[in-house]
């Protein structure tokens, strides 16, 4: 019997020798992997283009990204790790907010309308301009070259002083008396 014992010993071995190597090899595979950026960690992005022009035309509508997340269930920074992992849809979103801005200003002249329209209260109109400074900040912020307020250059005055020593002696008035005062 411990002749048996010592053959299934050796085929227990050999069989856990070859499963450790076999595991060194996909280890191995993995690590070169990771090193050559083709295999990433964690769960596969869920990222499509269909969701990015989503959010997108949302944001040119002139709603918030975190409107668009809680109405789709996800979380931002997932949208933020997208825009850090797809340069196509950072400029995508980047243009998205260019054109809030100017969605927002156009709101701006509509709300005043509504307003005047209705011949508005003065509760009316509190809220309306509290709807329209928050359009017009938020579109001075986002697009500060066509939305933001204009501020005038800082002019610049120059101012030449000529110090010297008198050449000739003058004479100086101080208090009624004149006084001789030597160059």
């Amino acid at each position: 019997m411990s002749k048996r014992k010592a053959e299934n010993r050796a085929k227990k071995d050999a069989i856990e020798k070859n499963e450790a190597a076999a595991l060194k090899q996909r280890q191995l595979a993995q690590f070169k992997a990771l090193q050559e950026g083709s295999k990433k960690l964690g769960r596969p992005s869920e990222y499509t283009d269909d969701q990015a022009d989503s959010i997108c035309a949302w944001i040119a509508q002139g709603n918030s990204l975190n409107s668009w997340c809680k109405m789709h269930g996800r979380e931002m920074q997932t949208i933020y790790r997208w825009m850090r992992d797809q340069p196509d849809f950072q400029q995508k979103y980047a243009r998205a907010h260019e054109d809030r801005a100017d969605t927002l200003a156009d709101e701006m002249v509509d709300i005043a309308d509504e307003v005047a329209a209705a011949g508005g209260s003065m509760e009316a109109v509190q809220a309306a301009r509290l709807r329209i400074d928050t359009r017009k900040w938020i579109a001075a912020k986002m697009r500060p070259g066509k939305w933001g307020e204009v501020q005038a250059p800082k002019q610049q005055t120059a101012v030449t002083f000529r110090i010297g020593l008198p050449l000739a002696p003058q004479s100086v008035t101080l208090e009624g008396e004149a006084v001789q005062v030597d160059g």
